[in-house]
């Protein structure tokens, strides 16, 4: 894939963050598929949001937490 690392955010109920690195490649079409993909497996009350990033946030002994939450 054109995308190098992924993380999900989800701040609230309502919204999901997607977190991402982006390969040579990566173009609008390649970021519509990423929304479709992660639409197909939420309600259509959530809103998805893309954020460029350089790089994912690792844990200290180096490993990415890919979804992270502050729902309580």
């Amino acid at each position: 894939t054109k995308v190098k690392e992924v993380q999900f955010y989800q701040k609230d109920l309502y919204n999901i963050y997607v977190r991402l690195v982006r390969r040579d490649g990566y173009d609008q079409e390649e970021e519509q598929k990423v929304i479709k993909s992660v639409r197909e497996r939420l309600p259509d009350d959530v809103n998805v949001h893309i954020e460029y990033v350089e790089s994912v946030e690792r844990t200290k002994t180096g490993k990415i937490r890919y979804i992270l939450s502050d729902i309580k």
